[in-house]
């Protein structure tokens, strides 16, 4: 029953529940990133310093990316882990879809 399981989360439920290729590039991490190489450029090292400091603290990447989703699945004996990068909404449905499909397989 379990590698019955493993199919129906490796080819329905991964392919369905992934999408894009990369998460979107933050604009304001972008932005004082190239602030700080032109300040370094011209040789205005102490300012740059502070811009890499405050941009190490912004997310290269957009956290909440509309494009981008990802389904993981591992399991170890009878036990499973779903990761999912995804809206709360998306983790219930992957749920309730498992749910239909164990009783199902009964």
């Amino acid at each position: 029953m379990l590698h019955e399981m493993d199919e129906f989360i490796e080819e329905q439920l991964i392919p369905q529940y992934t999408k894009g290729k990369k998460r979107q590039e933050n604009p304001e991490n972008r932005r004082l990133r190239v602030k700080a190489w032109e300040l370094r450029k011209k040789g205005n090292y102490q300012e740059a310093t502070k811009l890499h400091q405050e941009y190490t603290r912004i997310p290269s990447t957009q956290t909440r990316d509309p494009n981008y989703r990802r389904l993981r699945y591992v399991r170890y004996a009878d036990d499973f882990l779903l990761g999912l990068i995804g809206t709360k909404k998306e983790a219930e449905a992957i749920k309730q879809e498992i749910k239909n499909y164990l009783e199902t397989v009964g």
